[in-house]
């Protein structure tokens, strides 16, 4: 139990300060919006809140990439983490205690540029920290406790807790108890491998032109969810609403997505892409008053599938490449934009159902072949072996030498093995963990065992020193 639970440490201690940090951002945000709504209820409390708060917090994950690309220390600052967290204390302080509209807007787009700088940082540990089939569990499982918290915050005393001074004690609690937390992690437990694989030696520009397009598919399946669905502040003031109870069905969603993720890509991929479908039925049902409550709740258990995924889609890009890790949170950041964009589209044109759903359907049709596109660039590459690798490159075979490529091929032709037996293969040779092939593969520890035991049994040898011992000898 104690080994399992020191294996487990660095994804404990990610999980929890996302969920920390999610909880009193996440709840914060929503004490902001309601005073917003509470203080100038005559202004668009959905413009100002999802489209303009949106961008701010995009602007806060820029600003913290950029200084990161430019500062490789301030990558995992434990001071820029706590100034960040104080100064999103001050200003949601400054928002409910002073009634005055110009200073609750102000104070409130502070906060949310400081929820752009303190979501960096979390998702920097989330890729620094885990392996990549850890990463998603871990991260839905933290943002699954942050909207569950929200829903208990919410219930302390009265319906108007959330915008009361007594809250920000609360709140107060929580960021201390996340700083402490970052100061206990160790952040020099990098789990991260330099793997043999066709991600490490792809040129520059391609990989540069795969970063752009999976920004560009991110925003488009926010864009496509928010013209369906933008949570419409005035469900929430009509009473019919409760938007912290709709957040704990977010968690469902949240959970479900982790865990597919981690299970393999492939089924968080798809996932993803079929609850795109949702929005086009939400078009449908959007003047059904008596079930605008089933509708929200539906549309945050499948915003759960796309908050994962577009977190994870870039952290996939980005792993063994420690020059890359600024770009940990641009999945939310392109996401945020996405969200912005899609909410802004709703609300100006939400009366024209006809032309929604016409531009809805083009950019999902669009969405889809980019993700397809994607998925073949990240997740489809056959393993490659470098040649320089004396245990996987026998140099003469029958008095012919052989490349390690065609070793491998010749190695798993003779033992009937499947293509992806043969990709476990070429790293399982490299003494590779199970962890570590998973992280490659994009598939889960359990499935990497089935396979290891698939090819001992093929080949007839008992364990992984066996196998690299008969294809030395093979050659």
């Amino acid at each position: 139990m104690k080994e399992i639970l020191k294996n487990r440490k660095p994804q404990i201690l990610v999980s929890l300060l996302i969920g920390l940090c999610f909880l009193w951002t996440g709840s914060g945000y929503l004490s902001w919006l309601y005073q917003l709504m509470d203080k100038a209820p005559n202004l668009n409390a959905d413009f100002l809140s999802e489209v303009v708060g949106y961008l701010f917090q995009a602007f806060g994950l820029a600003v913290y990439a950029f200084l990161v690309k430019h500062n490789r220390d301030k990558m995992y600052s434990k001071k820029t983490f706590a100034i960040a967290s104080i100064l999103f204390l001050f200003f949601l302080g400054i928002s409910l205690l002073i009634s005055n509209i110009y200073v609750i807007l102000v104070a409130g787009y502070s906060l949310n540029f400081c929820i752009g700088i303190i979501s960096g940082i979390y998702l920097t540990y989330l890729v620094k920290l885990l392996p990549t089939m850890h990463q998603g569990f871990a991260f839905g499982f933290g943002y699954a406790i942050g909207s569950i918290g929200s829903y208990v915050i919410s219930k302390f005393s009265s319906s108007n807790f959330l915008t009361s001074a007594y809250v920000l004690i609360v709140y107060a609690v929580l960021i201390t108890g996340s700083i402490l937390l970052v100061c206990f992690i160790n952040m020099e437990n990098d789990v991260r491998n330099e793997i043999i694989s066709n991600s490490n030696t792809t040129d520059t520009n391609t990989q540069i032109s795969t970063i752009i397009l999976a920004c560009i598919a991110v925003t488009l399946l926010c864009f496509v969810k928010g013209i369906g669905f933008y949570y419409p502040m005035a469900d929430i003031s009509s009473g019919s609403i409760s938007l912290e109870f709709c957040r704990v069905f977010y968690a469902v969603g949240l959970l479900i997505a982790g865990i597919l993720n981690d299970m393999y890509r492939k089924y968080g991929y798809f996932a993803c892409i079929s609850a795109l479908i949702f929005p086009f039925v939400l078009l449908f049902f959007s003047n059904n008053q008596e079930g605008s409550l089933y509708l929200w709740i539906l549309s945050y258990m499948f915003t759960g599938f796309y908050t994962v995924y577009r977190i994870l889609i870039m952290t996939d890009l980005i792993k063994n490449q420690t020059k890359l890790l600024y770009l940990a949170g641009f999945g939310l950041l392109f996401g945020r934009l996405g969200d912005a964009a899609g909410s802004c589209f709703g609300m100006f044109f939400g009366t024209h159902i006809h032309l929604m759903i016409i531009l809805g359907a083009i950019l999902f049709m669009v969405t889809i072949i980019l993700f397809f596109i994607l998925a073949e660039k990240i997740y489809y590459p056959t393993v490659s072996v470098a040649k320089n690798d004396p245990s996987t490159t026998p140099e003469v075979s029958n008095g012919r030498t052989f490349s390690a490529s065609e070793n491998i091929q010749i190695f798993a032709k003779k033992y009937g093995l499947s293509s992806r037996e043969t990709d476990i293969l070429i790293l399982a040779l490299t003494q590779m963990t199970n962890v570590n092939i998973a992280s490659e593969l994009f598939i889960s520890e359990n499935t990497i065992k089935f396979h290891i035991r698939n090819i001992l049994k093929k080949t007839g040898c008992a364990n992984r020193n066996e196998l690299k011992q008969l294809f030395a000898k093979s050659f």
